[in-house]
């Protein structure tokens, strides 16, 4: 069915997130100046491993080269005779009609002309032609306008510059047919941002033990041991009555008598593979088990419930398609929602890491050098349109035992590099929060969940699983684990959270509020192999702001007088002596900085200022100068960029870069965190930190100050040291003010 037909069946009171996207809230020359998006590095050979198919490459063309099927009937699109495939080809073209200011820009950025373009994509089809094609087509196979809708929306919220998600394709030569050459000759070609060889998909499922049906689900159960779903249920929307949830994955039996009906299904539902086919059972079961005295109970048992399946259609076979499996989710959910990622795929040459892992009943673990979904570029780009438009999405690290911190994955799973927005979930030991011998792990992975002993709905095929009766409908599994039992509870967490909020009628949080408040919140892991802390329900609720007020109401945002430190914490290095600049009007909030060097010495910052109200900047601006008398040189004068040009947007957290070479307490960088104070005095935290970076920085950022939560950065302490005869920034603080939001009742009046 097209996604676009899906839309209806997700309606509720909320409007569906895609009906909020930010279509043009930036002119061209405003997405010329974003940052850059994520680099892409292209392989120097590709090869086979297994978990790869052999037969399937995906193709993203370069952003700016609008590559698209001229005049495709979704009749012809279907057929998958070897001539209408082949003659389809011709139709494949860039539009170069179609170029604006942006686009020129971007292929200019890579030294492609519009010539050179139409030059290299007829280069594509005769290599393409020349090989044994049974089918072809976009990646996501979604309206042009919406995917266009999705980027600029990404781009506006996020503040760097996002993929051309209509530049995906995905072509299926002959079984016979070995790829590897195709995709290193496709990747000799400019106009190809990247070719790769599509993953395999496979659930985070670890093999379970011969459940006993003793446990019990521990994991509702209160702090440490759980994650206190119960204590949820006792507060208004701790059920998720008004949450939807959105599993991905390749397999459901939704007639289990413990399952609710769901509201969206899209996709192959049932899967051949026993394992893989009862796998969504047991998910939906952690999440959505019916509350009614009987199996199991769900942590949000009133949320309601979707399954996007990853088996789309390829012509005459199924694809796994994760990424286009996201857009449909995204499209069919409000802001605050849920999708969670159940899968994960074999990621570059790693096998030698792994320590042969058992699992719970003896058997040697099968999913070594497996890896988080969104490794691959569709895959994260679809998360990154799905989070930029408020959606949470809950994504498991997976099985491989790696380390992503790794420098064999190209840093895409560095936050500084590329950051999706995916809270990424590992398995913790239950009884010790401990990070799973198997479990991946590193700065990426957020928060954990149980990766064993899960009792859940699902699996009961004798002898290796026991049955609550011979009806499949009724099998139960007290043994559910990996990172695919861990992911479903920490979405359950979110889904609880979301729920509170909403029927508190405060704005569900977006995903990096949620990251930030479940670190915070959670029960801490133990061991040295990083995959965060446990959710603890109690704790986060406590940390929600209270109850809105219902009618219709006026808000009147002002400044609390009192200054407020930022936690008294200095990112980079204390100086001998300080400066405190930033001194304005009442109303006015820090906006945005500028800083200078003379010489290669840092000793220019100023401090511009706008007025939370009236959305308007303020003058004049407060200046620190240690130069000299002829100040900073024009050449290392640099802004730290802001994401709009409203003056809605203010500074909430500071971070600098100390030099790794000689003068080593020099700031040789500046990362800004920002929120955005919406009319009715809520904060809308920006996801990406905007950054100045000097070219001797390195990398070696030191951990940020940031102001206390619902303020924002009213001055900036500078931290100065002496520097042979010269002084020298050494380091930032802030200094904030509390917001303060007074609500009116304008209906009873």
């Amino acid at each position: 069915m097209q996604a676009q037909q899906q839309i209806t069946k997700a309606a509720t009171a909320r409007p569906l997130a895609i009906s909020k996207l930010k279509a043009d809230s930036l002119s061209l020359k405003e997405r010329i100046a974003l940052k850059p998006k994520y680099a892409v590095r292209k392989p120097a050979r590709t090869g086979h491993r297994e978990g790869w198919r052999r037969n399937v490459v995906v193709v993203k063309f370069v952003d700016g080269a609008r590559v698209r099927e001229e005049n495709a009937s979704a009749e012809r699109r279907a057929r998958t005779d070897v001539e209408t495939v082949a003659s389809r080809l011709d139709a494949l073209k860039a539009q170069r009609a179609d170029y604006d200011e942006y686009d020129r820009e971007l292929l200019k950025r890579r030294n492609l002309t519009p010539e050179k373009v139409t030059d290299q994509m007829r280069e594509f089809r005769r290599i393409m032609k020349a090989r044994k094609l049974r089918h072809w087509k976009r990646v996501f196979d979604i309206d042009d306008a919406l995917l266009a809708r999705l980027r600029t929306n990404a781009e506006a919220r996020k503040g760097r510059q996002a993929s051309d998600l209509a530049n995906y394709y995905v072509f299926q030569l002959d079984d016979a047919e070995r790829a590897e050459r195709l995709v290193d000759r496709l990747n000799e070609l400019d106009i190809v941002e990247l070719a790769y060889l599509a993953p395999i998909p496979r659930n985070a499922d670890i093999a379970p033990a011969t459940p006993d049906f003793q446990g019990t689900q521990k994991y509702l159960d209160k702090a440490p041991t759980g994650i206190d779903a119960k204590y949820a249920w006792g507060v208004s929307g701790g059920k998720g009555r008004l949450v939807k949830i959105v599993d991905i994955e390749s397999g459901w039996n939704l007639n289990h008598e413990d399952l609710p009906s769901m509201f969206l299904t899209d996709g192959r539902i049932e899967d051949d593979d026993y394992d893989q086919r009862e796998h969504g059972t047991a998910v939906m079961g952690i999440m959505l088990g019916r509350d009614d005295g009987v199996g199991v109970t769900g942590i949000v048992p009133e949320a309601s419930g979707g399954a996007v399946s990853v088996k789309r259609g390829l012509g005459w076979a199924y694809f796994d398609n994760v990424a286009e499996a996201v857009l449909i989710a995204a499209m069919n959910l409000s802001e605050g929602d849920v999708i969670l990622i159940e899968q994960h795929a074999r990621g570059p040459g790693n096998d030698g890491d792994c320590t042969k892992c058992i699992t719970d009943d003896g058997d040697p673990l099968t999913a070594c050098g497996f890896v988080a979904m969104e490794y691959w570029n569709d895959i994260f780009d679809a998360i990154n349109a799905a989070t930029a438009a408020g959606i949470i999405v809950v994504e498991a690290a997976g099985n491989g035992e790696m380390n992503l911190n790794h420098t064999r994955y190209d840093d895409r799973f560095d936050r500084d590099v590329r950051n999706s927005g995916a809270l990424l979930v590992g398995a913790g030991d239950p009884a010790t929060h401990k990070a799973m011998c198997w479990s991946n792990h590193g700065e990426r992975v957020d928060v954990q969940g149980w990766g064993s002993g899960v009792m859940t709905t699902g699996y009961g095929k004798p002898p290796k699983y026991k049955v609550n009766g011979a009806d499949r409908n009724q099998w139960y599994r007290s043994s559910f684990g990996g990172t695919s039992s861990a992911t479903p509870i920490v979405a359950g967490a979110v889904a609880a959270i979301q729920g509170i909020q909403l029927a508190r009628n405060n704005p569900p949080l977006d995903w990096y509020e949620m990251a930030e408040l479940l670190r915070k919140t959670g029960t801490p892991q133990t061991g040295g192999r990083n995959i965060g802390p446990l959710p603890d329900l109690k704790a986060a609720i406590a940390a929600l702001p209270p109850p809105a007020p219902s009618g219709d109401w006026k808000y009147v945002v002002t400044l609390e007088p009192a200054l407020l430190d930022a936690d008294r914490a200095v990112s980079g290095f204390k100086g001998a002596r300080t400066r405190e600049i930033g001194e304005g009007a009442a109303l006015g909030a820090i906006e945005r900085l500028r800083f200078g060097e003379r010489g290669d010495r840092p000793c220019y910052i100023s401090v511009e200022k706008a007025d939370i109200v009236g959305n308007k900047i303020l003058k004049p601006h407060a200046q620190l100068d240690l130069c000299g008398d002829n100040g900073p040189t024009d050449r290392s004068l640099e802004y730290v960029p802001l994401l709009t040009t409203s003056h809605d947007t203010f500074v909430r957290g500071i971070a600098v870069c100390n030099s790794r070479t000689r003068n080593s307490t020099r700031v040789k960088g500046v990362k800004v965190y920002q929120t955005r104070i919406e009319a009715d005095g809520s904060f809308s935290m920006i996801s990406n930190p905007k950054t100045l970076e000097r070219p001797n920085c390195d990398g070696n950022w030191r951990e940020p100050a940031m102001c206390p939560s619902g303020s924002v950065a009213t001055k900036v302490v500078v931290h100065i040291r002496p520097d042979g005869n010269d002084d020298v920034f050494t380091g930032l603080s802030l200094r904030c003010k509390k917001v303060k939001v007074d609500r009116i009742n304008v209906s009873s009046r």
